[in-house]
């Protein structure tokens, strides 16, 4: 309901519901509907949109390029898997655009019924309205909200003491040592490089070494399961970067995973621990300002949005990562 009007003691929401309760429902049904479509639109774009994917050869997924590609391709043969993905995709979008219009006529209608019955309303439905269906729902509301809140805050707190007490204390010490001794070594080598001049500070005479980003290591693209395969994703334990992921600069874990059954059938690409991840396609728009850059921590898996450097022999991953960044930092 988008009409320009209101009513602070009775509010739409309150009529819609008590008196047009049928029309409601069904502009949710149209809604949700709306969802599932929007939703299989997206999966769509994920599963084909990698470089060999039926939306490779469009500059961006919308339904103009997606009609003026089907036409290009109608007399290939080749390409009759790229024309049904196409023309799935489209079906989709012209139900969403429907529905669009459908929920739009339906609204404005409800709101027109809502906006109808005021003046029809009798002082008993008002109190009715105002009583029952306002006031007491929302202190029953309220009830139950601080209710919630308070066993919340119990369950957290048992929660932190179980996690504060779980591991015991020479556990935590052994933690300790061990990440001293990983930042030790690491310092030891930083130092060495110093030394040998393998890394300079501000000031240094001689000429950097100049090399193009491929030389730093193996570049590699991924690729998204199918989402219609449930052995690929269900009880996943292998963590699956997209450009949603790439918000901190190392990567420890990830919304997505998916199983080793996708990994062995190559249906992705599995790297190992401390390559440099960067985003090069995203549907937020965000590249236009800014280039997410990070490392993972632990060996995780990545979609086509994601392109991986894993570094060479001879090239430190942090220093890379730095530079990276810096890079992006500098061109954007």
């Amino acid at each position: 309901m988008r009409s320009g009007w209101t009513c602070d003691l009775v509010p739409k929401a309150l009529i819609v519901a008590r008196y047009f309760a049928a029309e409601q429902e069904a502009i949710n049904k149209l809604e949700a509907e709306l969802e599932s479509i929007t939703a299989q639109l997206t999966e769509m774009e994920e599963e084909h949109g990698g470089d060999e994917g039926a939306f490779s050869e469009l500059e961006k997924v919308n339904k103009a390029n997606v009609i003026a590609r089907l036409k290009e391709i109608q007399s290939d043969q080749d390409a009759k898997q790229e024309a049904e993905v196409l023309t799935a995709w489209l079906k989709l979008s012209n139900r969403a655009t429907d529905l669009n219009r459908v929920i739009k006529d339906a609204d404005a209608d409800l709101d027109a019924k809502a906006h109808a019955k005021y003046p029809k309303l009798t002082e008993v439905e008002i109190q009715t309205l105002v009583v029952d269906d306002k006031w007491l729902a929302a202190l029953d509301a309220a009830i139950h909200g601080e209710m919630d809140r308070i066993s919340q805050a119990l369950t957290e707190r048992m929660k932190e003491l179980a996690e504060r007490y779980e591991t015991p204390m020479p556990e935590h010490d052994r933690k300790v040592a061990d990440r001293q001794q990983a930042v030790t070594r690491h310092l030891k080598g930083v130092m060495q490089e110093l030394c040998t001049g393998k890394i300079r500070l501000p000031g240094f005479t001689e000429e950097w070494q100049v090399a193009e980003l491929g030389d730093l290591g193996t570049w590699k693209g991924g690729m998204t399961p199918s989402m219609k395969n449930p052995t690929f994703w269900d009880k996943g334990t292998v963590p699956w970067i997209s450009s949603g992921d790439v918000k901190s600069v190392l990567l420890t874990e990830t919304a997505s995973m998916i199983t080793e059954a996708a990994v062995k059938q190559g249906k992705t690409t599995l790297l190992p621990p401390k390559c440099i991840v960067v985003v090069t396609r995203t549907r937020s728009g965000i590249l236009r300002r800014f280039l997410p850059v990070a490392m993972n921590t632990v060996a995780m898996a990545i979609n086509q949005d994601i392109k991986a450097l894993i570094p060479g022999d001879h090239h430190d991953p942090f220093y890379l990562l730095q530079l990276l960044i810096g890079y992006g930092e500098r061109e954007l």
